[in-house]
């Protein structure tokens, strides 16, 4: 079974911004009860202290409001038998995580993969960077390499891993897995180890690096 998420969206801006989502908030927290009259006809709110809001988005810096959003990953036994698939391996900025799936989101990515050592979905800057693209993808939360090596296996996916100044860039074929590594370190040993193709982005020799978000919004506009 998976787990059902508690997630919180903090910050006046992006909480506005959620009404307009098709998947409304479950509830919002706020602080200043003249901000009511600025969630429209939405009811289900809550006035809180900014000691308790700060408690429950996790967050150090103050907010004024803070929704709340209950979200479940996907079974990996409901994801789609065919496609595109990308697994992000040690990602482990919430920031990058979270622009990572909405990239993934807009390029109409079949089904998404993270590591257990990734930033976890349920940190606040994880899914406001996400901008509520969890609610549109199937999302597998700590996916081991056993667990994406069966699921290569059963799919018969060509894999294709990130690497500097090995490979091209290409377009990604249907029925593959794209591996994007960890920003400093770059893919695994042991994702190394699956049979791959390496597919690489073009850069200036004086570049050492691009952002990985970057990388990957690149890749799959090929």
């Amino acid at each position: 079974m998976t787990e059902t998420l508690r997630l919180f969206l903090p910050g006046e801006e992006a909480v506005l911004e959620s009404l307009e989502w098709k998947r409304k908030p479950d509830k919002i927290y706020l602080v200043k009860e003249s901000d009511i009259s600025k969630l429209r006809s939405f009811s289900n709110f809550q006035l809180v202290s900014e000691r308790m809001l700060r408690k429950l988005t996790e967050l150090k810096t103050s907010s004024s409001m803070a929704a709340e959003f209950s979200w479940k990953s996907t079974n990996i036994r409901d994801f789609p038998e065919t496609g595109k698939f990308v697994l992000f391996d040690r990602i482990q900025d919430p920031g990058n995580v979270g622009s990572m799936i909405r990239t993934c989101f807009a390029a109409g990515i079949s089904g998404i993969f993270l590591s257990p050592e990734c930033a976890k979905l349920a940190n606040p800057k994880t899914f406001r960077a996400s901008r509520g693209a969890y609610f549109f993808m199937n999302i597998h939360e700590k996916t081991n390499i056993e667990t994406a090596r069966d699921f290569i296996t059963r799919h018969n996916l060509k894999v294709f891993i990130t690497r500097k100044n090995k490979g091209k860039l290409f377009s990604l074929p249907d029925n593959s897995l794209l591996i994007m590594g960890n920003e400093a370190k770059g893919v695994s040993r042991e994702y190394n180890s699956l049979e791959h193709d390496n597919i690489s982005i073009p850069m200036n020799d004086d570049c050492d690096s691009l952002n990985v978000s970057v990388s990957l919004g690149i890749i799959l506009y090929a």
